[in-house]
């Protein structure tokens, strides 16, 4: 017998706790992407910004409704599995994954139409579909609440990276910097460590420590980024001071 149930397709398709939230998703989303655009038609202007309007959309909604699932993963006993997750299977757990796959199918029509360049072949195609296969088969076999409650939270660093592309004068580079270590460096670490924990007779452990080491990547670059930016304001900044100081020293030469 198997360990964990399995759905068809047509079956999850087919439940009124996937195909409802799906379509109401999918209005929110195109909802929110017209309304946000002719509201702000004078800033969000390049495609680069209007590519980050959904992920927005998509990061608030993940985090706001996916704490409750990382509450309970953080609440497991030390010694329990994903199995003992209250929402692994639960009806909230279907309608947040019926948004995330709303939002990657709408991303998809609306990303090839109208922001063509943002949307790449890894960034945008395999990066959505790779998602899509994950989350519904996770729906097939009665575990998606582990993907949410592993991901929601990882969605925080999202916000104000989205902020930023979207309108320069919300960037905050330390806010996102200290976020991605919080969650996608540290968060995910505790990931790890319990899943190697509970699954090192088995190869589940290995599912979420694949990313971990790329994170580590991330935000090391990050850091190295904000070094290399550090250092450019600081040369120009000595720079500006050096050339005001000139005509005062003219100045007094020729008096």
């Amino acid at each position: 017998m198997a360990p964990w149930p399995y759905r068809t397709v047509a079956t999850v398709l087919l439940s009124p706790d996937f195909y409802r939230p799906f379509f109401l998703s999918t209005l929110i989303c195109v909802a929110w992407y017209t309304t946000i655009i002719r509201l702000t038609r004078s800033t969000i202007t390049s495609t680069r910004q209007k590519a980050w309007v959904l992920t927005l959309l998509s990061s608030l909604v993940m985090i706001i409704v996916g704490s409750r699932m990382t509450l309970d993963f953080i609440l497991l006993p030390t010694n329990a599995t994903i199995a003992d997750l209250p929402s692994l299977d639960s009806p909230l757990a279907w309608a947040l994954s019926a948004f995330f796959l709303a939002y990657l199918a709408v991303d998809v029509v609306i990303g090839t139409r109208f922001y063509p360049d943002q949307f790449g072949f890894i960034s945008g195609w395999v990066h959505h579909l790779g998602y899509a296969y994950c989350v519904f088969s996770l729906l097939q076999r009665a575990q998606i609440g582990s993907f949410l409650a592993f991901g929601a939270i990882l969605e925080l660093s999202t916000v104000p990276l989205a902020l930023g592309h979207i309108d320069k004068r919300m960037r905050r580079d330390w806010v996102f910097g200290g976020l991605f270590f919080v969650t996608r460096v540290v968060f995910h670490a505790y990931v790890v460590y319990h899943a190697i924990s509970v699954y090192h007779r088995s190869w589940y452990w290995i599912v979420p420590t694949l990313p971990w080491p790329l994170h580590v990547h991330w935000f090391l670059q990050w850091v190295k980024q904000q070094r290399r930016l550090k250092k450019k304001q600081l040369a120009t900044s000595t720079s500006t001071a050096v050339a005001a100081a000139v005509p005062v020293q003219r100045s007094k030469k020729d008096e």
